[in-house]
């Protein structure tokens, strides 16, 4: 995922459409909400730029920004957003009900993520920056 940016400067991946969810335009900009990973990227590098607009994406700043002309085309969608429980309800129950019989996903998350951090180092979890 980290050659992303790389690959798209470099032409070696292609980007013909890019279809994005983000907030309705504000003041020249769009926000593209809790969705940021490498989609600006995408749009800067895309033949075309279709976004989803949806009133109910939390508007966030940042590297989440970017200028309203960058689209090309416009769709409303206006919903709220999945929840956890709606995108892995198997995972969530087993969480909830302890049920000891499902793999422990998490715990094998854990396992496999200790083993990209350094000895030292310093995780930090919440919302804020």
């Amino acid at each position: 995922i980290s050659s992303i940016p790389r690959l798209l400067e470099q032409n070696k991946l292609p980007v013909d459409v890019a279809i994005i969810k983000c907030t309705p335009p504000h003041k020249g900009f769009i926000s593209l909400g809790m969705g940021v990973e490498h989609t600006r990227d995408f749009v800067r590098h895309a033949d075309v730029v279709i976004a989803e607009v949806n009133s109910q994406m939390p508007w966030t700043e940042g590297h989440s920004k970017i200028r309203a002309t960058a689209v090309d085309w416009w769709i409303s969608h206006h919903e709220p957003l999945p929840t956890t429980e709606q995108l892995w309800p198997d995972l969530i129950k087993s969480i909830h009900q302890g049920d000891h019989n499902q793999p422990k996903v998490l715990e094998k998350l854990g396992q496999n993520l200790i083993q990209l951090v350094d000895n030292g180092c310093t995780l930090k979890f919440g919302w804020s920056p």
